[in-house]
């Protein structure tokens, strides 16, 4: 079942993203970061001689960050600690982070009661019962994607590598090795592991993972029985995302596409774009591996050409890491963060340096970087750069600090991935110096809430007709779309100008 939610809604919200962090939630959620020199170099104010004293004092490094940090930034906050991990690669832990925010901004919520109508009370059910019932859409949604499941569970330590062996065997149908895989996720839970629970909650991450719609459905319907936080996966996250609030008041500025089709073009030449570059870059990967198996003195040379090119200026740490990579795989890896689909400069200047012979793949190379700029110089990507501008030059001579947040409100429902492109493309707008200080006021909504529900033990017919006699409830609550399995129930155009404020004294009469 799918729902959207048109307009704003009002929330009492808890701790924001724009919070400056306490030191027991900066230690707790940093836990994980292994590698924390990068990630203190990107949080602003923090210098090289602050992670040298940190260092030396090998005291808890996480704290004593937290501690410089607030000393010579008052106004840091949770956006910058997100910020920073993107920076130094930490992606995951970010959007756990950024997930977390979002769980906590919305505690508290008066606005909206979310009804469950899932028969999911299942208070006192073992993580087998859980499981089992689970199991029959389970076999099903697993047999689509057999392989790939099968190893991310044994890389996890979920699955025996006997299992792992039995699932690649052929001749076998696909759905009857995913049900031996299922019951031998059963037998783990209850004979094999001390934790059943935490052991079904790192198979439901490894399924969410997959990216596949009904494996995350399956599995995000277990986390909830066992009452458990969902992980802010790729998958998850245009839903997640759309549910990010904030209330217009009079020290923000709206900024729009013109039309719904200009965002729309918009979207669509983005998501060309990084499709494009994403097969280019395979190429190139493949490209300069055969490069350096035929000439292997040619890694050393990459290594200082890297470490010498422009590039590596503001880098240092990019620079020595690169030079204990063993592999160009991992050089690839170590210097994505100097380029993405919208500035590949960098990959240019290596091929020709490198790969001169291999035309084909430079010619592509340079097209593409042709269409990115006609899409830079595009009429709808110019209005969004003024307006930008307009929007934060005058504080730049004064005090950012007293600079107005500016909001980009979105009319059309954007994917995470598409958002992400945005995000990069806004980013590239920026003064160079005053990227990260001026990031830290844009906000980019969404044009609506995406709500799916998982529902068990109920039939898609009995859900249209109890849900066909909720159609004015729905619009006065701000539902403007309802699908139940892709069947529409109810389509509206959708209002932008709705408010709970205005519509809640009628709710009741309609219920």
């Amino acid at each position: 079942m799918l729902l959207l939610l048109s307009g704003d809604v009002e929330l009492n919200p808890g701790p924001m993203i724009d919070d400056q962090p306490s030191r027991q939630l900066f230690v707790k959620y940093l836990k994980q970061l292994v590698d924390w020199k990068p990630f203190a170099l990107y949080l602003p104010g923090i210098t090289q001689s602050d992670v040298n004293i940190i260092d030396k004092t090998k005291k808890n490094a996480k704290a004593a960050i937290h501690q410089i940090w607030l000393q010579v930034n008052p106004t840091a906050s949770w956006r910058d600690v997100i910020n920073a991990l993107k920076q130094c690669k930490e992606n995951e832990l970010a959007k756990t982070i950024e997930h977390q925010m979002i769980l906590e901004s919305t505690e508290g919520t008066e606005s909206m009661e979310v009804i469950d109508l899932t028969d999911e009370a299942t208070s006192g059910k073992t993580p087998k019962d859980i499981l089992q019932r689970h199991s029959d859409k389970l076999v099903h949604a697993i047999s689509v994607n057999l392989c790939n499941v099968t190893d991310a569970l044994y890389a996890k330590g979920l699955i025996p590598q006997q299992t792992k062996g039995d699932m690649h065997v052929l001749g076998l149908a696909e759905n009857k090795k995913a049900s031996y895989l299922v019951h031998v996720l059963e037998e783990q839970l209850e004979v094999s592991v001390s934790d059943p629970e935490q052991y079904l909650i790192d198979v439901c991450h490894v399924l969410i993972n997959q990216q596949q719609h009904t494996l995350t459905d399956i599995a995000t319907s277990i986390l909830r029985q066992l009452r458990k936080t969902i992980p802010h996966s790729s998958v998850l996250n245009a839903s997640i995302q759309a549910i990010e609030y904030y209330n217009i008041s009079n020290d923000q500025k709206i900024h729009q596409f013109k039309t719904k089709e200009e965002e729309i073009e918009t979207q669509n030449s983005l998501s060309e774009i990084e499709k494009n570059f994403t097969s280019l870059m395979v190429r190139v990967n493949k490209t300069f591996i055969n490069f350096v198996e035929e000439n292997p003195d040619s890694l050393s040379t990459i290594k200082l050409w890297l470490q010498n090119s422009c590039y590596m200026t503001d880098h240092k740490n990019i620079a020595t890491e690169i030079d204990n990579a063993e592999t160009v795989k991992i050089i690839f890896d170590i210097i994505r963060p100097l380029y993405d689909s919208i500035d590949c400069d960098l990959i240019m200047d290596m091929c020709e340096e490198f790969i001169p012979k291999e035309q084909e793949l430079a010619n592509k190379l340079s097209t593409h970087h042709q269409v990115v700029e006609i899409f830079y110089s595009s009429i709808p990507i110019k209005q969004l750069k003024n307006d930008l501008e307009n929007s934060y030059q005058p504080y730049l001579a004064n005090d950012l600090t007293k600079m107005p947040k500016i909001i980009i409100k979105l009319q059309n429902r954007w994917s995470g991935i598409k958002m992400k492109g945005l995000k990069r493309l806004i980013e590239k707008m920026l003064p160079l110096d005053l990227k990260q200080s001026i990031l830290q006021y844009i906000e980019i909504l969404t044009g609506s809430v995406t709500i799916h529900y998982y529902v068990l033990d109920c039939t898609a017919d009995s859900l249209k007709e109890y849900t066909g006699g909720k159609l004015q409830f729905m619009r006065l609550i701000g539902i403007f779309s309802l699908y139940i399995n892709d069947h529409p129930v109810h389509q509206d155009e959708e209002n932008m100008n709705f408010t709970f404020r205005t519509s809640s004294p009628y709710i009741s009469q309609s219920w």
